[in-house]
């Protein structure tokens, strides 16, 4: 039996129980589960780092001595973005005014561009322009999920002001899955030549044409019935096969994970239309075990990787002090919109999944041909998601005080 194989079996139990006892706790203090993921990861790494005895560690040091792991941790991405994608709807920004959530969001997009960029290109990166716009891209999403987490749904007085940065960080999230994926789609096929995109065309026409069929719900939901009318209950494992390939194609043209993933959840949500409604509701509870994987894996990383020299930690605060900056700048502008200020300034200040899951896919190299990113600046950048989401959480406390109400607006 192969030995990766078995200690596969090994790696899921220490990771599942652990993660068990560290979520059930992290949630009891309304902490966002990528953070106690991410924790569980670096409690099991400190276990197995200090476990030679037990078992061979250097199997688990990285992700491409265990190829199990390594296609764990893959799927988990793509199941985690195929959720954001099969929950995400247009109506989400059919509620306020929507010139308003543009000008709002393109603000925040600008802000962030600025300070992030110059943090990084005059300090974290020293004028290396590839390496700041990587950063700028990690770091340009928001998880106001994390202010929201100790009291949601959120008081009358607040609800306006929230919907509208819940919907400013779709907006953003879209735009920075789009923009990434394209720049390794860019990089994945700069060095082909003609022959080669000739062969990728079948896979080019299969996307388009999946593509297309989202604008047709109605002609999906009729085609759906009739399978359903000729199949049964088994016109699900058709439609499954239609969605396997859609990933084979998207894998194959060189699509990102993350595009990919959130594609297919559109793609699945039509596919299982109401007559598999149960089909539904019993994926993503399953698949979803899979998606604290590559969370586990980014807290393993952080163990291994971990070297807290003095320019480490001046790394860190230039960081933080680049993300609190966005927070005050933008809070700045929103007074002159008469806007509540500080709800804005505070609900773009919190990092989330979205900014680990790029920074840990930027150290594999097929994602440009080459590291972008320092390996010790990817640990500053996850420690300060984690931190940012943590004091998210810290604030949402405050802000939802009996007191917040004449504090805060």
């Amino acid at each position: 039996m192969n030995n990766q194989f078995v200690q596969l079996f090994f790696y899921l139990a220490g990771l599942y129980i652990i993660d068990g006892v560290v979520i059930s706790y992290t949630r009891r203090l309304k902490i966002s589960d990528f953070v106690g993921h991410i924790l569980t990861g670096v409690i099991f790494g400190i276990l197995l780092k200090h476990s030679s005895t037990l078992l061979n560690r250097e199997i688990f040091t990285s992700l491409s001595q265990n190829n199990f792991i390594f296609y764990l941790a893959q799927l988990g991405i793509l199941v985690f973005f195929m959720q954001l994608g099969f929950n995400f709807s247009p109506k989400m920004f059919t509620t306020g005014n929507k010139k308003k959530l543009l000008l709002y969001t393109s603000l925040l997009v600008l802000i962030s561009t600025l300070v992030l960029g110059i943090v990084g290109y005059g300090y974290l990166f020293h004028k290396e322009g590839r390496s700041t716009f990587y950063f700028v891209i990690a770091f340009l999403g928001i998880n106001i999920g994390a202010l929201l987490s100790r009291n949601f749904p959120v008081p009358t007085g607040f609800k306006r002001t929230f919907t509208t940065i819940v919907q400013m960080a779709l907006l953003v999230d879209l735009l920075v899955i789009f923009i990434f994926s394209f720049v390794q789609w860019y990089h994945t096929y700069l060095p082909m030549n003609p022959h080669d995109w000739l062969i990728e065309t079948l896979s080019w026409l299969l996307l388009t044409g999946f593509f297309a069929l989202l604008f047709f719900p109605k002609a999906l939901d009729i085609s759906s019935r009739f399978l359903y009318q000729w199949l049964g209950e088994f016109a699900m494992l058709l439609k499954l096969g239609v969605f396997f390939l859609f990933i084979y194609a998207g894998l194959k043209v060189g699509l990102s994970i993350m595009l990919i993933g959130l594609w297919s959840g559109f793609l699945f949500r039509y596919l299982a239309a109401s007559t598999q409604f149960e089909a539904q509701q019993k994926f993503f509870p399953i698949a979803s075990y899979l998606y604290l994987i590559p969370f586990v894996e980014i807290g393993r990383f952080l163990v291994y990787q971990w070297d807290a020299s003095p320019f480490f930690w001046q790394q860190l605060i230039f960081t933080l002090l680049g993300v609190a900056g966005i927070a005050i700048f933008y809070s700045m502008v929103m007074s002159a919109f008469k806007e509540k200020a500080m709800i804005f300034g505070l609900g773009v200040l919190p990092r989330g999944e979205l900014s680990v899951l790029i920074l840990w896919l930027l150290l594999t190299p097929t994602i440009t041909g080459t590291m972008v990113l320092p390996t010790s600046m990817i640990v500053v950048g996850i420690l300060a998601v984690m931190i940012t989401s943590l004091i998210g959480t810290v604030l949402g406390i405050v802000l939802f005080t009996e007191s917040a109400d004449s504090t805060v607006i």
